[in-house]
């Protein structure tokens, strides 16, 4: 899930500084949610799931008393004439509300990809429930709501601000359940989590690499540094410090090889080797991504032209919980989620020949 500028050229008349999240504006947001998930798919919410303001009159019969006045009174929606128009567009993701904050948001804006639905599955595969859990880079705040139904404990995380109070806005529109708790906080990757702390860590940073030519046009998404794989690296490094023993880290990355000279390098596997010598116990496992961006190595060596290999992984470490614990339960089902996504992408390509 990750951020992006938004165009400086797009006026911003209210502004994420301008939205106050408090006790009435999350109830209010709760209702709203409960409201969008009772409506048929052809009903009142059509034209409100695509971002489009909603005539007061019809949002506030079926909100309760006064909870339209709360979400403008809250700075998450202006009134328009007649209309209301709703700072953040909602929809719907594997079952969780979802808050994508429109351009006039703030200077940050987030975007959903395929990735994060590969995230979401390794994540609910591999760790399917446990006590606290951490989604570093939170972006929309998808994954954590999607957590909190399993987890009593998630803390998501994000550099910026306005990206964080969207997050805060996802998590108001979807329940949980009682005694679940769920919360986020602005830091830099994992600062200031308590280490040792968590059964499962979640992130998904940006990968992509750094356009390095001179006439590159001007970068839209947040970057994962030279070679792509230079913010994601910390990532795994401050995630796998998070997990106390027998936790599980799922970690997004471009596993990637570069021509340094006359010599090749994997950075990637590197890291790996490192953590494994460190204790830990490391997984690579090539995402359906692949698939979907069939061009995807030819469009990084127009970014970082020292590429030679480029391929989109979920990276899987755990933590023993002793030293005779080799976690084999775990990595079979490690195993398993691989070898599905390697049928999905065969059964696909015979597909695609069968088509043609």
């Amino acid at each position: 899930m990750r951020t992006s500028r938004a165009d400086p050229r797009v006026p911003d008349p209210s502004g994420f500084a301008g939205v106050r999240l408090d006790a009435r504006s999350r109830r209010a947001l709760g209702a709203l949610g409960a409201a969008l998930r009772r409506d048929e798919p052809t009903g009142w919410a059509t034209a409100f799931r695509r971002g489009e303001p909603i005539s007061a009159r019809r949002l506030g019969e079926q909100l309760p008393t006064g909870a339209v006045d709360d979400l403008v009174g809250a700075g998450l929606a202006r009134v328009e004439g007649p209309l209301v128009n709703l700072l953040v567009t909602v929809i719907e993701v594997g079952g969780v509300l979802t808050a994508i904050p429109k351009v006039t948001w703030g200077p940050e804006v987030v975007y959903l990809g395929p990735d994060s639905a590969h995230l979401a599955e390794a994540a609910l595969r591999l760790a399917p429930r446990g006590d606290r859990a951490a989604d570093l880079g939170t972006g929309t705040g998808l994954l954590a709501a999607l957590l909190a139904r399993r987890f009593r404990t998630v803390v998501a995380t994000d550099l910026v601000p306005s990206v964080v109070l969207a997050a805060e806005v996802t998590f108001a529109l979807n329940p949980r359940p009682a005694g679940h708790v769920l919360g986020a906080c602005a830091t830099d990757v994992a600062g200031g989590l308590r280490p040792g702390a968590f059964d499962l860590v979640v992130a998904n940073a940006p990968w992509v690499p750094l356009d390095v030519r001179a006439d590159a046009p001007r970068e839209l998404f947040a970057h994962g540094g030279d070679t792509g794989f230079e913010l994601p690296d910390r990532f795994l490094v401050d995630g796998a410090t998070l997990l106390r023993p027998g936790g599980l880290a799922i970690t997004l990355a471009l596993d990637v090889e570069l021509r340094d000279g006359t010599t090749t390098r994997a950075p990637l596997r590197e890291r790996c080797a490192d953590l494994t010598g460190a204790g830990y116990r490391c997984a690579v496992l090539a995402t359906p991504f692949n698939r979907e961006r069939p061009g995807l190595l030819p469009a990084m060596q127009t970014r970082q032209p020292r590429l030679v290999a480029a391929t989109h992984v979920a990276v899987l470490v755990g933590r023993p919980r002793s030293a005779a614990d080799d976690q084999a339960a775990r990595f079979v089902a490690v195993e398993a989620l691989g070898r599905r996504w390697s049928r999905d992408a065969a059964i696909a390509g015979r597909r695609s020949v069968a088509a043609r």
